[in-house]
């Protein structure tokens, strides 16, 4: 098994680059795809529940505090109510804003855990767009909570901010989830080169051949990984071959073409010679025939 394991890592680190690249391109395209992504903020607004103020009597005080105690039977319903499409439209025309503009928005609403405070938020692209309407959000459903229970009464407790840092997206979170996805794909592909290649052949001859003794393993793995080498090495050896034969091909060609050059330079000299010699044997016997007149 440590062998079968040595063997499937050494393969793997022969193909490094293949694990670089598929990283680096998921990590590059998920930086690409997160700054492509529009930013989004979140303003939000607090509010606290009490008695109302018209309640004088003590016995109608004592059974409303008592009601007001258990408070988690209206925490959905006051969460409801802020986060329904009808106080969503209300608090929209109350900022001007409808259709498009509108859909973009998202209301959120809950009771912080054991206490009697709901908290209104809205997401939107624009910080100072989302702050008008989660105050326009948090005033209609305070109309509606204190008309519907005119016992209670829903009370602004802290005002809305306009924020300045997005929600999303969230880019060191995404780049750790990238380079995570970028490795694990890295993996698959180095795995999946040495599949193709036929490198996991060896290792599979030794898992199904069960009849052998273990002491062999090893050395059956070790020859399975041998005669591998030696067939890259022997098909780097035929690439070196096919470039000699035609580095001699080229020069046997050149070697020609000098011959050939040789061979006319050599003709065109003796022709040259040849033109020479009756001039000079016109010129001796015009010599001998004045000699007699001497």
């Amino acid at each position: 098994m440590d062998m079968e394991r040595r063997l499937i890592l050494r393969s793997m680190a022969r193909r490094w680059w293949i694990f670089l690249v598929v990283l680096l391109i998921t990590v590059g395209t998920t930086l690409f795809l997160t700054l492509r992504e529009t930013p989004i903020y979140r303003a939000k607004a607090t509010y606290v529940t009490r008695l109302s103020a018209e309640i004088t009597d003590a016995k109608t005080e004592s059974t409303v505090l008592d009601s007001l105690n258990r408070y988690v039977e209206l925490q959905g319903t006051y969460s409801e109510i802020a986060m329904s499409q009808a106080i969503k439209r209300q608090a929209g025309k109350k900022i001007g804003i409808t259709g498009s503009e509108l859909r973009k928005l998202s209301v959120s609403s809950r009771t912080l855990p054991g206490s009697r405070i709901l908290e209104i938020s809205v997401q939107g692209e624009d910080p100072q767009l989302i702050r008008d309407f989660t105050t326009a959000v948090g005033e209609e459903t305070m109309t509606y909570v204190n008309n519907l229970y005119p016992s209670y009464e829903l009370t602004l407790l802290d005002d809305p901010n306009a924020p300045n840092t997005p929600i999303s997206p969230k880019i060191p979170y995404n780049l750790i989830v990238g380079t995570l996805l970028g490795a694990f794909l890295g993996a698959i592909a180095l795995l999946l080169s040495s599949w193709l290649r036929g490198d996991f052949k060896g290792i599979q001859a030794i898992q199904s051949d069960q009849g052998e003794p273990s002491a062999l393993l090893p050395l059956k793995s070790e020859l399975g990984f041998l005669m591998q080498q030696c067939e890259l090495i022997r098909a780097e050896l035929n690439e070196t071959r096919e470039i000699i034969h035609n580095t001699e091909n080229e020069a046997r060609a050149l070697r020609t073409v000098l011959n050939n050059w040789s061979k006319n330079g050599s003709s065109q000299g003796r022709g040259k010679k040849t033109e020479v010699q009756p001039e000079e044997q016109n010129e001796t016997g015009h010599l001998e025939h004045e000699s007699p007149s001497e």
